[in-house]
């Protein structure tokens, strides 16, 4: 009771928290919305914009009505997309969830993979090697390795396209070439988060398998003949999924997170993209939505943490 408690707690300051940060850039809605035409337009025209965008109201007033419609599942309306935000963000969200699933399922099974590797074979001179790109990887944020593997496979080499995702989903009919169109501008953004994440995944299997290596169990299996593929993956591997799940869980959410900033890089159709139109047009409703998802999805990955922990390992269950 009390973690959830906690959490609609964290949800409150959220809400009230997300309000106020579009309000603090320079500008409003209207400025972006008029354009150039900013400065001829009258001041009766003006107010009478202030008024159906609710811009015209106290702050306070803006926030309880913005709570109310949100307790009512009303995201708002998009100031300059003049669409309900709902129905703006949802195909941006579908492209984001694509990548982030892609990257999650890659990064996981790689980083488990190289972790069990790097603790099994520590004695190798190439795992030296791994273990400090590891390190490096993990210390360079998402969007840097993105203009990175932009600049080499898409300027250099050609390989892959800038953008233009958008454009293959609403050009190309058959459901082949859409799917593997979808596939080749997903490569690069899928690739760069899975380089971000894969290092941290496989640096905590190894911390983690170099304690149980010469546990007693472990030589249990060994005394009965167990081939050493067996005891590395069913014993070893096995017996390093707790702090495993835990990363996982939070890096669910934190993946989102980091891909906002790569999707910019790549002009990916996805909420990251949207975001920054956002903030560019000053559109307080759909900010407020994007980074509302935004910061659910992280506490998502937290609550999916506690709760892999707690079903991961019966002692925690037994104290809860």
């Amino acid at each position: 009771m009390s973690r959830v408690l906690g959490y609609v707690f964290v949800l409150l300051f959220i809400v009230g928290l997300n309000f106020a940060l579009p309000r603090l850039l320079p500008g409003d809605p209207l400025t972006a919305l008029v354009g150039e035409q900013d400065l001829i337009i009258s001041p009766a025209y003006r107010q009478e914009l202030r008024e159906r965008y609710g811009l015209d109201q106290p702050l306070w007033r803006q926030l309880v009505e913005y709570a109310g419609r949100l307790s009512h599942g009303d995201l708002g309306y998009s100031v300059y997309y003049q669409a309900p935000v709902a129905k703006v963000m949802g195909p941006a969200l579908l492209w984001t969830a694509l990548l982030c699933g892609t990257s999650f399922l890659l990064s996981t099974c790689l980083g488990t993979w190289l972790g069990v590797e790097l603790a099994v074979q520590r004695r190798r001179s190439w795992t030296a090697a791994a273990v400090g790109g590891c390190l490096v990887l993990e210390s360079l944020p998402g969007f840097l390795l993105g203009m990175a593997l932009l600049l080499i496979f898409s300027l250099k080499l050609g390989w892959f396209p800038f953008f233009g995702a958008l454009e293959v989903v609403s050009q190309v009919t058959r459901p082949a070439a859409l799917g593997l169109g979808i596939l080749w501008h997903l490569i690069l953004p899928a690739s760069t988060l899975m380089l971000a994440e894969a290092p941290g995944v496989a640096l905590l299997v190894r911390a983690s398998l170099l304690k149980v290596l010469a546990a007693p169990f472990v030589l249990a299996a060994r005394a009965r003949g167990l081939t050493e593929a067996r005891i590395k993956y069913r014993y070893q591997a096995r017996n390093a999924l707790l702090p495993l799940i835990t990363r996982l869980g939070l890096r669910f959410g934190m993946l989102w997170a980091m891909a906002l900033p790569v999707e910019v890089v790549f002009a990916y159709p996805g909420a990251g993209q949207l975001l920054y139109q956002a903030l560019l047009k000053r559109d307080y409703p759909l900010i407020q939505g994007l980074l509302l998802v935004s910061i659910l999805t992280v506490l998502a990955g937290n609550a999916l943490a506690d709760w892999g922990y707690r079903w991961a390992d019966p002692r925690v269950r037994s104290r809860a």
